[in-house]
């Protein structure tokens, strides 16, 4: 797969046990965020996935609606029009997955090596890029995101997915974790949903452990 931008790049953690990685572990920011935001979560998986490298791309794009420095953007989420998602999604999901390709060839792995993790923003690229690869990675997790449902879009492959909502997300409403299962699962996909009581936009204790605890048996079903 070739692409006419630069790959994507971004802050990494090499495994815990060994140089090589057995596993990798692509890490997607959400809306006006970076790499740096959600580096953190390899380093708190790391005791769990000791064989694991961890990478958490920069999307491609600087966010001009973001007041921070290092603010980037998967594509324009200025508002949640379907159209707009559909095109900016289908115009990133390429160079994600070339990248992705890359980071694979590198590291002499496969796409059972490879799990895919999205907060926000990011779990809808996490979403559409995993189901256009060729071959099923080992899963995906998604935080606090959507399935943008792009008709007339092949899925090329259904990986394992496991979605982690708050019920009181004041920026991706809670409504949208059963509307994104429900299709994914029409899709054909095995879908595990769970839904944290209290929690606004972010990440909780028990939403990284069953991160974790989903990726450490995704990698395990394929080794």
């Amino acid at each position: 797969m070739t692409h006419s931008s630069p790959l994507l790049k971004g802050p990494s953690l090499k495994p815990l046990s060994q140089t090589s990685p057995e596993h990798l572990v692509i890490f997607l920011h959400g809306y006006g965020s970076n790499g740096h935001d959600l580096i953190g979560l390899g380093r708190a998986w790391q005791k769990v996935l000791r064989t694991t490298e961890f990478i958490a791309f920069h999307a491609p794009t600087p966010c001009s609606e973001s007041p921070y420095e290092q603010s980037y953007q998967w594509f324009n989420l200025s508002n949640f029009d379907q159209a707009l998602m559909n095109e900016g999604i289908s115009q990133t999901v390429p160079l994600l997955n070339a990248s992705i390709d890359k980071y694979l060839e590198e590291r002499n792995l496969s796409d059972h090596n490879l799990a895919l993790v999205g907060f926000s923003q990011g779990t809808m690229m996490a979403l559409s890029a995993g189901l256009a690869r060729p071959n099923p990675c080992a899963g995906i997790v998604g935080y606090s995101g959507i399935f943008i449902d792009r008709p007339g879009t092949p899925v090329a492959s259904l990986p394992e997915i496991l979605l982690i909502h708050g019920d009181h997300d004041q920026v991706v409403n809670i409504e949208y974790l059963p509307q994104s299962a429900q299709r994914l699962s029409s899709l054909g996909a095995k879908v595990r949903t769970h839904i944290c009581k209290g929690l606004d936009h972010t990440i909780d204790n028990t939403g990284l452990i069953m991160g974790a605890q989903f990726l450490r048996e995704s990698f395990e079903k394929t080794t």
